[in-house]
């Protein structure tokens, strides 16, 4: 039987995890070979693990620095967090006026676990127009820019040639198999509109 080996991000080969068990030649084969190759394709491993690092006749390895425009500064809300680069992203929120409550919450959660420090914009998009309730109930939970749109008639509804009565017992059917969301045509809409199906 072979060995299933793992060999974990940032791992220099000292740690591997064994899965099978495998009779007690096999693996000290495949750490070598696994070491030959990681010297060969990996640079930084060939000097950590060569021979004149391990017994010290040369000069100690010393992994390169980091840059410090990498890490956040030391007096940052979540130091923990090491790099801080700025993806080119908004959070798109797919909501209903009556969604109101949910909306908040989320917004909420999203603020105090992340977004405060890092400001990305909102964009809530919704198949008929904001009420100004909750433009203004939601907007007030972040200093970050918040937009509202109008999703089309035809991105979120189902097309024209659609034969909705075929439709309409599809939905019925899936309904009384109990299959989550069977009979709900929001659903779907949703669905077509996060698959970019127009």
């Amino acid at each position: 039987m072979g060995s299933v080996l793992a060999c974990y991000p940032g791992d220099t080969g000292a740690s591997y995890s064994h899965y099978y068990s495998t009779p007690s030649t096999t693996f000290p084969r495949t750490k070598i070979f696994l070491h030959s190759i990681l010297s060969l394709s990996h640079e930084e491993y060939s000097r950590a693990t060569s021979l004149s690092s391990i017994i010290g006749g040369g000069k100690k390895y010393e992994a390169p620095l980091v840059p410090s425009k990498y890490y956040f500064p030391l007096d940052a809300t979540n130091a923990t967090l090491a790099v801080d680069r700025r993806a080119n992203a908004t959070f798109v929120i797919l909501a209903r006026n009556s969604d109101i409550n949910g909306a908040i919450r989320s917004v909420r959660d999203i603020e105090d676990r992340f977004n405060r420090a890092r400001g990305y914009p909102y964009v809530f998009l919704n198949e008929m127009p904001f009420t100004e309730e909750f433009k203004k109930r939601v907007s007030v939970l972040s200093a970050s820019k918040m937009e509202f749109g109008l999703i089309p008639r035809d991105h979120w509804f189902q097309p024209e040639w659609i034969d909705e009565k075929k439709a309409a017992a599809s939905r019925n059917k899936m309904e009384e198999e109990k299959i989550i969301y069977g009979g709900s045509v929001s659903y779907r809409n949703m669905c077509r509109f996060n698959s970019g199906v127009r």
